[in-house]
Order: C-alpha cells, then structure tokens, then sequence
C-alpha cells in the first residue's frame, strides 16, 4: 500500500541513519538516492517530485514500511527524472517483494497517467545486485539501456563504478502485458 513519506519524516531519517551503517549502502551512496530527503520539495508542491513509502499494512494505521520510491519531475520534458528505488527490508522476500514491486508499478502508473508525464528515467550501479532486476524490467517493460558512463559514482567503499542509466516511455509501457495490467489494476487512463 503506498503512503505519502512526508508524513512519516522521523521514521524515513531514522531509517537512513540505520541504513548507513549496512553493507549495502555502499551501491546507494554513489548517488543522491541516500541523500536526506529535502522534504519542503513533498509537502505541497506536487510537480516538483513524488516520494511514497511501500507498506504491508496490518490495518489502516499500523504496517511495516518496506521501502520508498520517489522521482523529481522535469516539467519540460513531461518526464519521471531522478528515479529512486530503495527496498528497505530483505526479510520474506517473496511477499514483501511482491507488495513492493507492485507499490513500485502503482507509482509509475501514477506518474503516466495522474501528472500526464511521458518518460522514466533511472540509473543503477553496475555491480548493484539489483541491476539484473532492473535490466529484466526493462525487457518487460520496453523500456531500453541507454547506456553506461564510466567511473561516474564514488561509493562508500572508496570506488569509484559504472553507472547503467535506463529510460522508458509511456506509448512503450502501456504496450507490453506489464503495462496493460496496470490499467487493469490500478484504473486511469495512460496519457499517451
């Protein structure tokens, strides 16, 4: 179930400080994804960014967060910008993972169709265990590689890697099963 994250700021600063102290924040510190989010961005201004929280909620108030997703908005490109993904808990990952794929979906589908935006882009550290995940979505998705610019982030662990950027279209999403399930799902018509 999607949250809005602004209005759980101590929770999600919390979280970041936890998350520094992890292994794998190594292949988000090479980016501003585990930057401290600038939450006068959120609070009003929707065509600014979106950020949601993912949560698997026992009721209408209580649920465990598993991760956040947000994007800043390029209003002259009509384009999702500045994609950032972060699973924050690994624990059962078949049913924690598929509420957060599908949170992750719901939020696209979002940005296709509420904010009208034509275009996703995002990036991922080659060598972040995520990447072959991302490169799958892309096929499903149709979404393509645009390419790899090399030594572009430094991480935590004093290296400094390849960056994979990624770039998918609306028209090309909403071709493909994933995205027709979308429309189905969750309803709204895709601006394309």
């Amino acid at each position: 179930m999607l949250k809005m994250a602004y209005d759980y700021q101590d929770t999600v600063d919390k979280i970041y400080s936890d998350l520094m102290m992890e292994d794998r924040s190594k292949w988000l510190s090479g980016s501003p994804v585990l930057q401290r989010p600038d939450w006068s961005k959120y609070r009003d201004n929707n065509y600014e960014g979106q950020y949601y929280l993912s949560a698997k909620m026992a009721d209408e108030d209580n649920g465990e967060l598993l991760g956040e997703i947000r994007y800043t908005i390029d209003q002259w490109a009509q384009a999702m910008e500045n994609f950032h993904v972060i699973h924050y808990n690994d624990e059962d990952p078949k049913e924690n993972g598929y509420i957060f794929m599908q949170d992750l979906l719901n939020v696209i589908h979002i940005g296709f169709t509420q904010f009208g935006l034509r275009k996703m882009c995002w990036s991922v550290i080659v060598g972040n265990p995520i990447e072959k995940s991302w490169d799958k979505f892309c096929r499903l998705s149709n979404g393509r590689i645009v390419g790899v610019y090399k030594e572009d982030a430094f991480t935590a662990d004093r290296v400094f890697r390849d960056v994979k950027a990624y770039e998918l279209f609306a028209k090309d999403f909403y071709e493909t099963p994933l995205g027709k399930s979308c429309i189905k799902k969750f309803g709204g018509k895709p601006n394309v």
